[in-house]
C-alpha cells in the first residue's frame, strides 16, 4: 500500500516553478510516487504546467527584469557590435570577434540571464575568431531592431544615457 505524499503548496511551487524540476524529479525525490501523481497535486494546488517547449528547454533563461539603466546599457551593446535575432522561441544576442576580451563582455553582461556558448572558428584567411552567443527569454526582444539612433528615453536620463555610452564604447 502506498503512503499518502506530503508535499505543501510551497514546496511543489518551489521545486517545479523556481527549480525547474520536472514532475518526474520530484516524484523521484519523494520515492514511492509517479510523476502522474506530482502532476494530480500541479493541478490540485492550481500551479500552472510548463509547455513542451518549456519543460524541453535545458539553458537558463530568465526573463528581463526592465531595468532602464541596465536597458540602456544592453541597447548600447546592441547599437554597438552585437546581433540579435530570434531563435525559435528566444532572443539570441551574438557577436564574432578576435579579441578575447569582447568575449568577456558578452558572458559578464548576461550571465545574469543566460548560458552562453562560445566557439572557436578557424580560418586560414586571417586570425582566429570566436562566434559567442547567448539566448535569453523573450522578454529581450526589445533587443531584435538595432535602433538608427539613441532612444529619447535614454537622452533624457542622465545615468540611462552614461550607461548606453558605456556599452556602445565596450563594444568598440
Amino acid at each position: 500500500m502506498r503512503k499518502k505524499l506530503k508535499l505543501t503548496r510551497n514546496q511543489l511551487k518551489n521545486l517545479y516553478l523556481k527549480k525547474k524540476m520536472s514532475s518526474l524529479k520530484i516524484a523521484e525525490k519523494f520515492g514511492n510516487v509517479n510523476a502522474r501523481t506530482i502532476r494530480k497535486k500541479l493541478k490540485k494546488f492550481g500551479i500552472k504546467t510548463r509547455t513542451i517547449s518549456e519543460a524541453l528547454t535545458r539553458k537558463l533563461k530568465r526573463p528581463f527584469l526592465h531595468n532602464p539603466k541596465e536597458e540602456a546599457y544592453f541597447l548600447g551593446l546592441r547599437a554597438g557590435d552585437f546581433h540579435a535575432k530570434w531563435a525559435r522561441k528566444s532572443v539570441r544576442i551574438q557577436t564574432t570577434t578576435t579579441h578575447l576580451a569582447q568575449i568577456d563582455l558578452l558572458k559578464n553582461s548576461f550571465k545574469d540571464y543566460g548560458e552562453t556558448r562560445t566557439y572557436l572558428i578557424k580560418n586560414k584567411t586571417r586570425e582566429n575568431e570566436w562566434f559567442i552567443y547567448a539566448d535569453l527569454h523573450p522578454s529581450f526582444d526589445f533587443l531584435i531592431l538595432k535602433p538608427k539612433e539613441i532612444p529619447g528615453w535614454i537622452l533624457k536620463d542622465k545615468k540611462c544615457f552614461f550607461q548606453f555610452l558605456a556599452a556602445y564604447m565596450d563594444c568598440e
